[in-house]
């Protein structure tokens, strides 16, 4: 895949210090397309990413980069990262293929997950793909559908 935009930055610590990310340089923030983007992409050219552009209060605009990315890309704070992206559209989602196998068995839990925003799909699809053995992703996509069809997602509780 071709990509959009190409930079070199370092990983670091946000405004809370309590996360790390990727600042976009200042020539990619003056050309951004108004409202919510995500981008897709690569960290130093082999760790692909699917992330939100975020901002801070003061101005600046960067990628969140949580533990699992970090490890997965093998980076921590300071270090030099090559950052390759491009837009995509808002609801772009890819569903992994257990939880697609799970939705296309089960009638009601897929019904139920065709009404979610795509931001409560994409949580559904974190969860799954939080782990890496293919049978502990066989069983978080059975449970989640389950947790669906009965309300018990943790988004389905009163005040949520």
């Amino acid at each position: 895949m071709d990509y959009t935009f190409s930079f070199i930055t370092r990983l670091e610590l946000l405004e809370k210090e309590a996360h790390t990310g990727l600042y976009l340089p200042e020539e990619i923030v003056a050309v951004l397309p108004k409202g919510r983007l995500r981008a897709r992409g690569l960290l130093n050219g082999v760790t692909p990413f699917n992330l939100a552009v975020q901002s801070e209060r003061s101005g600046g605009k960067f990628f969140m980069v949580g533990g699992p990315l970090r490890r997965e890309a093998k980076i921590k704070q300071g270090d030099e990262v090559h950052v390759q992206f491009s837009w995509i559209d808002n609801e772009y989602l890819e569903i992994p293929e257990e939880l697609q196998a799970a939705l296309e068995q089960d009638d009601e839990a897929r019904a139920i997950f065709e009404t979610f925003t795509t931001g409560k799909k994409r949580g559904v699809v974190h969860y799954v793909t939080s782990v890496k053995n293919v049978d502990s992703r066989i069983k978080r996509s059975l449970e989640i559908l389950y947790k669906m069809r009965t309300g018990q997602l943790y988004s389905d509780r009163e005040g949520r």
